[in-house]
């Protein structure tokens, strides 16, 4: 839910991770080639397979390593007993896994890697409004650093997305679109897709149309410790996302920890998307530095 990601040009964390303000706001982009999309799908299948424990390292390079935790990245971060996951029937209550309470904040430390190298840097996530959506669901404006915003909230099937607001643009989900269900077990998966109507702002201009696909599978229970301190009984999930406007795809695919009471406190994910023709790819890992729940 979560992300996004804390990312140079900020993604959601809460709820799924397409940079769709390119798509708004820079016509230029062309669809990736098939035989592009292909070839990321295959490394995919090893990043999303890698175990997610005992990692450490100094200096990565430009390009990242594929084994074990997929890269490594300067410092010391373990996660313990993530895999095998635990795959006991018991549902898990995944609304204690993404509090949206007004006042809460979360800070990142990024590790980023693509074509130029590694960039390591810290960000801010915070829910700073809430709002009434009607049929008893409060929505909740988390927001991202450079002042994007998800309208989330949860209803009584699950963690509902609404719309997006950004400087320049905005998008209306005309259904709302389910991000993960109330419950789940092991191995469930919440996905769909919606159109989204696009808006020119401050004016309210509709110019278009794009569709989200979303899809969520909770795969488990783990323990982790991160520098920050241990959380027990974490939540497992993997997601993949796609933004399909006409003419400017995007696909993201990775793995987010979910800490019971606090939210996201570790991702890790791998996007595609092309600008002026050349395909472009990123690689991060964002951990939990920080984070202040707020009153119910």
């Amino acid at each position: 839910m979560i992300s996004s990601k804390v990312h140079i040009e900020p993604t959601p964390l809460f709820a799924k991770f397409p940079k769709k303000e390119r798509f708004a706001m820079d016509r230029n982009k062309t669809r990736p080639s098939l035989g592009f999309f292909v070839a990321v799908a295959a490394v995919f299948s090893i990043f999303l397979l890698a175990p997610i424990h005992g990692w450490a390292g100094e200096n990565a390079g430009p390009v990242p390593r594929w084994g074990g935790l997929v890269a490594s990245v300067p410092g010391q971060i373990v996660l313990k007993n993530v895999l095998p996951y635990d795959r006991g029937q018991e549902p898990t209550d995944l609304t204690r896994y993404f509090p949206l309470n007004l006042g809460s904040s979360w800070t990142y430390k990024t590790y980023l890697c693509n074509a130029s190298g590694w960039h390591v840097y810290t960000s801010r996530v915070s829910v700073v409004d809430t709002r009434d959506m009607g049929g008893g669901v409060v929505a909740s404006a988390v927001q991202y650093p450079g002042g994007e915003i998800e309208w989330l909230g949860w209803s009584s099937l699950g963690l509902l997305l609404f719309s997006e607001e950004e400087s320049g643009w905005s998008g209306v989900y005309r259904v709302p679109q389910y991000v993960v269900y109330s419950s789940m077990e092991p191995g469930g998966i919440c996905s769909g897709s919606s159109i989204v109507d696009l808006f020119f702002e401050p004016q309210h201009t509709f110019y278009g149309t794009a569709t989200s696909s979303l899809s969520h599978t909770f795969q488990g229970m783990a323990n982790v410790s991160l520098p920050i301190g241990d959380f027990l009984d974490s939540a497992i999930v993997s997601y993949e996302s796609q933004w399909q406007e006409p003419g400017y795809p995007e696909y993201e695919k990775g793995l987010l920890v979910l800490g019971r009471d606090v939210g996201p406190i570790f991702i890790k994910a791998l996007e595609v998307w092309s600008e002026q023709g050349v395909s472009h790819w990123d690689f991060f890992l964002s951990v939990l530095s920080d984070y202040t729940i707020g009153p119910p």
